[in-house]
């Protein structure tokens, strides 16, 4: 997977394809957790077919409403049935990133 400008060292998949595709091979559930939601087409499309497929799909993304600072946009999934967490962060709560290995 790669998420960095195009390179001639070897090939690579750009990540919106790489989640897509993994999106695509859920078949019980799948959890979107993210700071900054901006979702392409494919994943939308994704995200979708998981639904109507019957994947129990969850999300936990920032909003203004659980960060006053947050200047993210409107409901990237709007009209997406699923099951949204929501909540200010707990100062005792140590939450770190995962960053795939490249």
């Amino acid at each position: 997977m790669w998420t960095g400008p195009e390179s001639s060292r070897g090939h690579g998949r750009l990540t919106l394809a790489v989640v897509a595709d993994l999106i695509d091979e859920a078949r019980v559930e799948i959890l979107v957790a993210s700071y900054a939601t901006i979702p392409g087409d494919s994943i939308r499309a994704a995200l979708s077919s998981a639904v109507q497929r019957g994947v129990q799909t969850t999300f936990l993304l920032e909003r203004a409403d659980d960060n006053p600072t947050f200047h993210g946009g409107a409901e990237p999934f709007l009209g997406l049935t699923a099951r949204r967490l929501s909540g200010r962060p707990r100062p005792d709560l140590l939450v770190l990133p995962c960053m795939p290995r490249c």
